[in-house]
């Protein structure tokens, strides 16, 4: 289930506690962090890092299950040993996942594996040092991997790596918190399935069995270089009528096999006990939360900068996850205050931008970066407004206008969201 975290404090008593006697080691090799938790970095003006694998923590190995129960134990020893509250502890990584028992040999399997979305299939070397093989796409903001972990005893993993949590976020998916409930977890169940629905794999077909047309479908399906020569919507189209084939001959193969194994894993995992609910459903719905959890009475807990102020709600940002709960009533987002005075939330906003002059050059560079983490929520809801209004007008014009017939969903959303706006 949950693997490995990056999770971030902000409290000075722990920073001055663990820079004297540290719970764990700080990180000195690239190693070390599937062994046990690490410290990464401890700043002075009280923000701590903290990474490693959950799984490896609790079970010393992470080849076997880890299970929902164990989770919510692992979170509750590690937090009550850093003395914090779940919801202090911040997520900037996520990586979560299955093991899958097989009854083949893995390998032939892996080597099928083609193209996630637009990306191929590429072979590297697994961060466990198995010499099995391990298959890696990668997006922007995150990765998925499918490897032998263990060889000996055919356990297959399948993983997605989120190194930028903005996505996550916005499943309000922001802290240690978030990963004890219930909904939460088949959110994260629901996008590992999202992301095998995307892979292409080699399906093996009786060529006899096929008319020439299909023949001809098939071979440049399961040709890997066919696929980098297309464009989004030819992809689209060869995904669609491979699957229609696969379909036809096989009923699914080897894909929606390994799709049903990874939905029954995650529902297992997922199982409370005796005590609490269950997943029951293997059906995931395609939109909105999976389950329900009763609500947890209200936490007191100290402020993220570790003053000794307790308060009872906590804000966050959406866009950088930072707490914001000192800010003026009613902010959303970080603000350039905020960012001027935390010379770490600036450099992880100034990572990858422009250097080159730009906009707004009578601003400060705190209200700049501020600034840019209000884009980041912004520009897509007035891209797609700029994207309408150049294709049909005025969106205040468009209510004569069927929506459903010629908008999607999403685009909806967006018309509701600036109607009587200018």
């Amino acid at each position: 289930m949950i693997d490995y975290v990056k999770t971030v404090v902000y409290s000075k008593p722990l920073a001055h506690r663990l820079s004297e006697h540290p719970l764990w080691p700080k990180e000195e090799t690239k190693g070390t962090r599937a062994g046990h938790l690490t410290i990464k970095r401890i700043s002075q003006s009280g923000r701590i890092e903290i990474q490693g694998s959950l799984h490896y923590y609790r079970h010393n190995h992470n080849w076997n299950d880890f299970t929902y129960p164990e989770l919510v134990e692992t979170i509750d020893e590690i937090t009550s040993k850093l003395e914090i509250e779940p919801q202090q502890a911040i997520l900037a990584n996520l990586e979560f996942g299955v093991n899958l028992p097989l009854y083949f040999d893995p390998s032939d399997f892996l080597k099928d594996l083609i193209l996630y979305k637009d990306e191929p299939f590429r072979r590297i070397t697994a961060s466990s040092g198995q010499k099995g093989i391990c298959m890696a796409a990668t997006k922007n903001n995150y990765w998925i991997k499918i490897y032998e972990k263990e060889k000996h005893l055919r356990i297959l993993r399948f993983e997605v790596h989120y190194r930028k949590m903005n996505a996550l976020n916005q499943l309000e998916i922001t802290t240690l918190a978030d990963l004890i409930k219930i909904d939460k977890l088949a959110l994260l169940g629901k996008l590992l399935l999202d992301c095998w629905s995307e892979v292409i794999l080699i399906e093996l077909l009786d060529l006899t069995l096929l008319s020439e047309p299909e023949r001809k479908q098939y071979k440049r399906a399961i040709n890997p270089r066919e696929w980098l020569t297309l464009n989004r919507k030819q992809r689209c189209d060869l995904r669609r009528k491979y699957h229609v084939l696969i379909d036809k001959y096989t009923g699914g193969g080897r894909k929606k096999e390994f799709e049903q194994m990874l939905r029954d894993k995650w529902k297992q995992l997922m199982q409370k006990g005796t005590t609490g609910n269950v997943l029951t459903d293997s059906n995931y719905p395609k939109t909105g939360n999976i389950l329900t959890d009763p609500k947890e009475p209200a936490k007191e807990h100290f402020d993220h900068l570790g003053k000794g102020v307790k308060c009872s709600q906590r804000t966050l940002c959406p866009i950088t996850g930072w707490d914001i709960s000192h800010q003026q009533k009613g902010s959303k987002f970080v603000s350039a205050k905020t960012v001027e005075q935390h010379p770490d939330l600036a450099e992880e906003l100034g990572n990858g931008r422009r250097l080159h002059r730009r906009k707004h050059q009578d601003i400060s560079e705190a209200e700049r970066l501020a600034k840019r983490v209000r884009n980041k929520d912004s520009n897509p809801r007035n891209n797609r407004r700029r994207t309408v209004r150049r294709k049909y007008g005025n969106v205040a014009q468009l209510t004569l206008i069927p929506l459903e017939e010629i908008f999607s969903e999403e685009t909806k959303n967006y018309l509701a969201y600036f109607k009587g706006r200018k």
